[in-house]
């Protein structure tokens, strides 16, 4: 539900508010499970031993009875959901300013969301701290070495944010526009069906708690349309061939301006020694940017708890996303003329530039303590636009009738 008020001529106050179940899908998920599909899972003495041998093989997979009971095999992972998963709903709330201003129009506002009891994938075979396989919770009931994940909850997801834009609508033959927002996101496991917290020990679940993986800090936006002044009903060349080769043309423009994602630096778990939970790396002091492409962070305030504390089973200091990714600067730009054939008919001549400057977009770097490419940018990063991330140009031509 909705709400605006015209409080003068030129200013219009919104509100709005909305609420939702959780989309999120259990049959997806619950679909290949024992005896469907059989996913077998075999035990191992410690976190840096093994489980078979070549020689010795793979277990054979039972034979499933035909009964409508199945008794559940100890190697079989599974999903499932109990008598205590409520489905869980996301708000979402704004206030926003609108100002006409001439031929602009400005908006600020606030836009909120809540998601509550964020639906997680929360592995119940865990271990307590230093405790391995064999303290695994299921294994010490059962004898159960299976992953065994429940779908459950974890506490509130929270986006906060300031959204503002400036907008000159089309007119004497070009629009533009500036959006920007400033956004926090913050939560203990991503907001999508299949995520599940870094640590599950429910005793430490605070510690997943941290910016989300889609939390822009800053987002800016600048669309702009131009019409050229040449042709019929422009400016110049109305008339004669001058207009009939120049005229029609219009050239558009979007480029985006981001900062980087969260990063949570990491190292091996073995002196945690607890199944079902990640470790993170020790953070002794800040932590400086030096923003190379072989060299993203200054690592001396970085260790790894193994060799800080060898013989302590704990968590690093480290939080959740307390580092961030390289940003994204991005360019495009399109060509377009449309020439008219008949009252009905018309075509358009395309041609479109993408990243335009072939500005590089890297993914964020290996936040791996321990490995020896730490802090080194890979692969291209998901800009989540059309076609490839190098530059490229398309061209194209659309009849309309």
């Amino acid at each position: 539900m909705g709400i605006a008020w015209r409080a003068a001529n030129s200013l219009v106050v919104r509100a709005g508010y909305g609420i939702t179940y959780d989309p999120f899908s259990l049959g997806r998920d619950l679909r290949a499970n024992y005896p469907v599909q059989f996913v077998q899972n075999l035990a191992f003495d410690t976190t840096w031993s093994y489980s078979t041998t070549l020689d010795r093989g793979l277990p054979p997979s039972p034979i499933v009875p035909e009964r409508e009971r199945l008794p559940l095999p100890l190697t079989a992972a599974f999903i499932t959901a109990d008598e205590n998963f409520k489905r869980g709903y996301v708000q979402s709330w704004n206030f926003t300013l609108e100002k006409q201003l001439g031929d602009w129009i400005g908006s600020a506002g606030y836009v909120a969301t809540r998601s509550i009891r964020q639906t997680a994938f929360l592995n119940a075979n865990w271990a307590d701290l230093g405790t391995g396989n064999a303290g695994q919770q299921l294994v010490q009931r059962f004898g159960r070495t299976a992953a065994t994940t429940f779908i459950g909850h974890l506490p509130t997801n929270r986006y906060d944010s300031l959204q503002a834009r400036v907008q000159r609508r089309l007119r004497g033959g070009y629009q533009i526009q500036f959006s920007y927002s400033w956004a926090h996101s913050l939560g203990y496991t991503a907001e999508n069906s299949t995520s599940a917290p870094r640590v599950s020990h429910p005793a430490y679940w605070g510690k997943n708690y941290g910016p989300l993986p889609q939390d822009l800090r800053h987002n800016a936006v600048v669309s702009g349309v131009v019409e050229l002044p040449f042709g019929k009903g422009k400016r110049w060349a109305p008339t004669g061939v001058a207009a009939a080769l120049l005229g029609g043309w219009q050239i558009n423009s979007l480029a985006r301006l981001s900062t980087g994602t969260p990063v949570t630096p990491t190292a091996p778990g073995t002196t945690l020694n607890a199944p079902g939970s990640g470790q993170f790396a020790d953070c002794l002091g800040p932590i400086a940017k030096v923003g190379e492409r072989t060299r993203w962070w200054d690592r001396t305030n970085l260790a790894d708890p193994n060799a800080v504390s060898p013989n302590v089973p704990r968590f690093g200091t480290c939080g959740m996303g307390v580092l961030r990714g390289p940003g994204l600067i991005n360019v495009d730009m399109g060509v377009f003329r449309r020439i008219r054939i008949s009252e009905r008919i018309d075509v358009q001549l395309r041609g479109e530039a993408f990243n335009i400057s072939n500005t590089p977009h890297f993914s964020n770097p290996n936040a791996d303590i321990s490995s020896g490419n730490f802090d080194l940018i890979g692969d291209v990063q998901n800009t989540g636009r059309e076609g490839n991330d190098q530059r490229f140009f398309r061209v194209g031509v659309r009849i309309g009738f």
